[in-house]
C-alpha cells in the first residue's frame, strides 16, 4: 500500500545552514521524498541570497531578509 504524500512548511535559517547551496538543497530534496513543500521561507542576510537565487525560485521559495546584528 502507498504512503500518501504529506505537504510540508520548510523555514531555514542561511546562519545555521552556512547559506550554502548544497546544504539548503539537501533539505530541499530531503522533504520532497516525504512529500510537497507548499510554503518555503528562508531567513538570512540579504548577501547570502544572491547564490541561493536559482535555487530558492525553482522551488518556490521566499527569501526574508534579516538585520546583520553586532
Amino acid at each position: 500500500m502507498e504512503r500518501e504524500k504529506r505537504n510540508f512548511a520548510v523555514l531555514v535559517d542561511l546562519e545555521n545552514t552556512g547559506g550554502k547551496v548544497d546544504v539548503l538543497r539537501s533539505i530541499i530534496d530531503t522533504v520532497k521524498i516525504k512529500g510537497n513543500v507548499l510554503i518555503g521561507h528562508v531567513y538570512g542576510y540579504s548577501d547570502k541570497f544572491s547564490d541561493l537565487r536559482e535555487l530558492l525560485l525553482s522551488n518556490t521559495f521566499r527569501a526574508v531578509p534579516s538585520i546583520r546584528y553586532g
